[in-house]
């Protein structure tokens, strides 16, 4: 799997891999040592800079519903 550094602990893995890997794969992904589960963090870049107009927000609007569903009902805004 081809992913890149991001910070400290912390790797950038691209969806395409995820959605390749069958469920035992994934729960190795995302199984920490001794019990531990790692967190998983999606990114939904959809904004350009500019003035917005009606399709600007209705596109923001799908982004934080996206981000809501794939959280479970959380998300993080930076």
């Amino acid at each position: 799997m081809d992913s890149n550094e991001a910070g400290e602990g912390m790797t950038v893995n691209r969806i395409e891999d995820f959605l390749e890997m069958d469920a035992a794969a994934l729960t190795r992904q995302f199984q920490g040592g001794k019990g531990k589960k790692n967190s998983a963090y999606i990114l939904i870049d959809r904004i350009v800079v500019k003035d917005f107009d009606e399709d600007d927000i209705h596109r923001l609007g799908d982004s934080i519903g996206t981000a809501f569903y794939e959280g479970k009902g959380m998300f993080t805004l930076k």
